[in-house]
């Protein structure tokens, strides 16, 4: 296999797993999405879709979709993307996109609103403190999804390199918290590099 071989199966791969994510959560979602680790905006993409490609959204619903990246370049090719993609529903104001660059942990407080979907795919020894910024900012039974939960599954082992050791304890200690039952319901996904989803219950 040629490196453009390889490269095809990856972007095949990347697909499915895009779909498989955003096809099975489309039960949960709601009218207020933040992301936090958006990119250029591929993944925004597909779960954008959710509602208007597979037909989940209400006609009389506008979705408001928050993304947060660190990088700039990402940022405005994410917003490209998606406004070009999403055109007619941007300009009907059933879509309205908000994409944010810089640290989200800084940005989210400054948000005015309560999140029916998080999905979390940034960097992986932040993630409880994702979850920290995001805490005030939950409705009730909101669905929080974290990808690469499993860490190419170095957060199963007993020797994980010392490049990788922020990263999986950030993830471990991020799992420790979505695994409080007072708030939280978990489950582990064992699709792509693992996936949790988590739903948020105020009245627990």
């Amino acid at each position: 296999m040629d490196a453009v071989d390889l490269s095809l199966k990856l972007m095949s791969e990347v697909n499915l797993y895009n779909h498989w994510i955003f096809q099975n959560i489309e039960p949960y979602l709601g009218e207020n999405i933040l992301e936090i680790g958006c990119g250029t905006g591929y993944s925004t993409y597909y779960l954008l879709s959710s509602f208007f490609v597979f037909q989940s959204c209400n006609i009389n619903q506008t979705i408001y979709y928050y993304g947060i990246d660190l990088n700039k370049e990402r940022i405005k090719q994410a917003k490209d993307f998606i406004n070009t993609y999403f055109e007619e529903l941007i300009f009907k104001k059933k879509l309205i996109v908000n994409f944010i660059p810089g640290n989200a942990i800084k940005i989210i407080p400054q948000i005015n609103e309560k999140f029916d979907l998080i999905f979390i795919d940034a960097a992986k020894f932040e993630y409880p403190l994702y979850l920290e910024a995001v805490r005030q900012k939950l409705q009730n039974s909101c669905i929080i999804i974290a990808d690469n939960i499993f860490y190419s599954n170095k957060i199963f082992s007993n020797n994980i390199p010392i490049h990788d050791y922020n990263s999986v304890n950030g993830i471990k200690e991020f799992i420790r918290l979505v695994l409080d039952k007072r708030y939280f319901e978990t489950i582990f996904i064992n699709v792509g590099d693992g996936l949790s989803l988590t739903k948020y219950n105020k009245s627990m």
